[in-house]
Parts: structure tokens; C-alpha cells; sequence
């Protein structure tokens, strides 16, 4: 799906979604891994609804109708992409689905939806600068790294309630990914882990407050 157009100072955000689009066809196409797609397309679908869409709105005078339009091709894909996630896990509710079907349905609204994308990036590249789109770049990277993995088809798109739902979203997700010992391929963000002052240390039993040296008078 190489079709990265030129889309000024976005060029770079584009080619990162690109890569996400990419990452997931080719689990689509490999019979051992398509969860892993449902992974990625989960992480990417939230981070455009809660970085990339909004910034269209705000900077892209009259694109309301085609962001909604992709909003909606978003919601069909977290259908698809949950209804997937169940034939995989063998929920009874889904077997009568075919799981080829599914995949090849995936494939073909993943096309749609990407080409739709190129074209409110490349909007969106000329009406923004670049230390702006380095700031996007750097949130959508975030947003993917540390949000949902799962699809949320009935997550809404706009609003406060975009922001509040993404974060329970990834809590949630993030819990059952550990529960289920889930496989994960997307690589997560790690927070530095301060080390433990000296009361911190008594008290995780790594000494005792008489180890640590008085200052001499």
C-alpha cells in the first residue's frame, strides 16, 4: 500500500502511519499472527481519533464532513476488527462468520481508509508549520505507544469524551492484555523508576536507617 504522498510538514507523520498501516497487512497476511493486526490497528485507530482528527479540525477550514466520513470508516473497521478478535478467541457467537471473509473485508476497508488519510494529512501538512507537526508526530507516537490495544467500536469521536475514554480504554486494555498474557507487539514506552530515598529503602528492607552514615559535626 505505498501511496505516502508529499503533504508539506506532515511528510513524516505521514510515513509513520504508513508504517503502522503496513505493519498490520502483513499480520493480516500471515495465518500465525493476525491478532497481532488487531493490535496495531486498535492502536492506531485510537491515536488518530484522539491526536491526528481533532488537529484537522482546528487547522483545516471546511473538513468537518471528511473527518467525519473517516470517523465513521473507523467505526467499521473497530467492528470488524472486534468481530475478528472474537472468531480468533473462538467466542461460539462468531464461528458462522468466515474468518477469510473477515480478513479480506479488513484488507479492503483498510485500503479505503488509508487512502482517505493520505488526503487529511496532506491538508493538514500544508495548513500547519513544522515545529507543529513535530508536536503531532510526537503525540501520535505517544498516543499509539501507551493507548488502547484493542478495538472500542463504540468509543465516540469527539470531545471531552474522547480523551476520557481513551484513557479507560488503555487501563482496561493494558489489564487484560496482562491477565490473558496477551501478546503485544507494539513496543511500550518505559517511565524511568526513581530510586528509593532512605526511608523508602528501611522500609522496602534493602538496610536498615542505622546502615546509612550520619554526616560528621
Amino acid at each position: 500500500m505505498n501511496n505516502t504522498e508529499e503533504c508539506g510538514h506532515c511528510d513524516h507523520l505521514a510515513a509513520t502511519i504508513e508504517a503502522a498501516h503496513e505493519r498490520a497487512l502483513r499480520a493480516l497476511s500471515d495465518n500465525r499472527a493476525p491478532l497481532d493486526a488487531v493490535v496495531w490497528l486498535s492502536a492506531h485507530l485510537a491515536a488518530m481519533d484522539r491526536v491526528v482528527y481533532p488537529a484537522v479540525r482546528r487547522h483545516v477550514a471546511g473538513a468537518d464532513s471528511a473527518v467525519r466520513e473517516q470517523e465513521r470508516l473507523s467505526s467499521e473497521l473497530q467492528h470488524t476488527l472486534r468481530t475478528l478478535e472474537q472468531v480468533l478467541s473462538g467466542d461460539a457467537t462468531a464461528r458462522r462468520l468466515g474468518h477469510a471473509a473477515l480478513i479480506d473485508h479488513l484488507v479492503t476497508l483498510l485500503s479505503t481508509h488509508a487512502a482517505e488519510e493520505h488526503q487529511l494529512l496532506d491538508a493538514l501538512g500544508r495548513a500547519v508549520g513544522a515545529d507543529e507537526a513535530d508536536r503531532l508526530m510526537a503525540r501520535y507516537e505517544r498516543a499509539v505507544t501507551v493507548g488502547p490495544t484493542r478495538p472500542h467500536p463504540h468509543t465516540p469521536h469527539e470531545g471531552l469524551a474522547v480523551r476520557t475514554q481513551f484513557i479507560l480504554n488503555k487501563w482496561r486494555d493494558h489489564v487484560l492484555d496482562v491477565l490473558d498474557a496477551r501478546h503485544v507487539p507494539i513496543p511500550k514506552q518505559r517511565r524511568s523508576v526513581p530510586r528509593p530515598g532512605r526511608w523508602g529503602q528501611y522500609l522496602l528492607g534493602m538496610g536498615t536507617l542505622s546502615q546509612t552514615p550520619k554526616p560528621k559535626e
